[in-house]
C-alpha cells in the first residue's frame, strides 16, 4: 500500500496499474473502465456505419456479434 496525499484528490476506490519503465521509474496508470456498458439500445452495426466502417459480411474468426 502506498499513501497518496489527499491534495491529489483521487476518487475513492480508483484503480491504478503499476508500471515500471526501463530506467526503474514506477508510475501508476489509471485502469480504464470497461469499454462497453450494458446499454441495450446500442446498435453496433449502426455505429459502424456512422464511422464509415464497412462490413463485408465474412466471418474471419469468432467475431460474429450480431
Amino acid at each position: 500500500m502506498i499513501a497518496i496525499p489527499a491534495a491529489f484528490k483521487f476518487p475513492v476506490n480508483a484503480e491504478y496499474q503499476p508500471v515500471r519503465d526501463e530506467s526503474g521509474i514506477i508510475s501508476f496508470v489509471p485502469v480504464s473502465p470497461r469499454g462497453f456498458s450494458a446499454d441495450s439500445g446500442y446498435d453496433l452495426k449502426t455505429a459502424l456505419r456512422g464511422m464509415l466502417i464497412k462490413d463485408n459480411g465474412t466471418i474471419i474468426g469468432k467475431e460474429n456479434v450480431w
